[in-house]
């Protein structure tokens, strides 16, 4: 069980600064198995703490690979992901081939974003 974990803190630590940058503080339930210093499995359901936070994708490579499937222009998409302001997130955690995955949903007042952030050969 986490609590109270900063979301600033955890992005630094990770070394993601030059990725996203986000506000808040989450909690939730991590399963991490192993053998050694061998990463098997991770698992987990976390969920963000009252009253939510900011996110942002600051990373242009990332940015650029995104679908435009929404009807929307690829600028008006951008700009939805900059200091985007959610207070409901969720994310679920798992593991893959040595991948740590994170799949995301954010909801706030200008709609929802559901997003997948993996840290390769974690």
């Amino acid at each position: 069980r986490i609590d109270n974990i900063d979301i600033e803190v955890l992005i630094k630590n990770f070394k993601l600064e030059k990725k996203v940058q986000a506000t808040g503080k989450f909690g939730g339930n991590i399963s991490v198995k192993g053998a050694g210093d061998k990463l098997k499995g991770v698992n987990g359901d976390i969920f963000a703490a009252p009253p939510g936070g900011a996110f942002t994708i600051i990373d242009t490579e990332y940015l650029k690979n995104l679908p435009v499937n929404s009807g929307i222009s690829w600028e008006d998409l951008v700009a939805s992901l900059k200091n985007y302001g959610y207070n409901i997130g969720t994310a679920k955690l798992s593991s893959e081939d040595n991948n740590l995955i994170f799949a995301i949903t954010l909801s706030g007042e200008t709609g929802k974003r559901d997003f997948t952030i993996v840290l390769h050969n974690f």
